[in-house]
């Protein structure tokens, strides 16, 4: 997509909610657009003429992505164990009977990291350290 039908797009949905770009919002103003630093966002800002600023929490994916990439030369081997003994945990509870005891202990369930989100590794394994 091109900057050009990203913001006709963008224009689009905030006129479906009745806010224009710099208006203040209750006590809220429309005032940068985070997203990740594909070429195609920060050209849409500069045409807006609205700040643009990098989305960290899909940054810190990114690293994550990198630091658990066994092919990468900065391969941390404790972090990717981390994120494993996570994901077999929640696995693990997402049983019928084993998630029956973990219940009987807490209202909290483990997260399975789910690939597709920016912040799902670190939701995974900020809540195997919670339980």
């Amino acid at each position: 997509m091109k900057a050009e039908a990203l913001n006709s797009t963008l224009i689009l949905i905030l006129s479906f909610y009745s806010i224009e770009l710099n208006e203040v919002v209750g006590n809220k103003k429309f005032a940068c657009i985070i997203a990740d630093s594909a070429s195609v966002n920060r050209r849409s800002a500069r045409l807006l003429e609205v700040p643009f600023a990098n989305c960290l929490i899909h940054a810190f994916n990114l690293a994550i992505k990198t630091l658990t990439n066994k092919e990468h030369k900065r391969y941390d081997m404790n972090l990717a164990s981390v994120i494993e003994e996570a994901n077999k945990l929640a696995k693990h509870f997402r049983k019928i009977k084993c998630g029956a005891v973990l219940r009987s202990f807490t209202t909290k369930h483990p997260v399975l990291a789910c690939p597709t989100r920016w912040n799902g590794n670190a939701h995974s394994v900020s809540r195997y350290d919670e339980l």
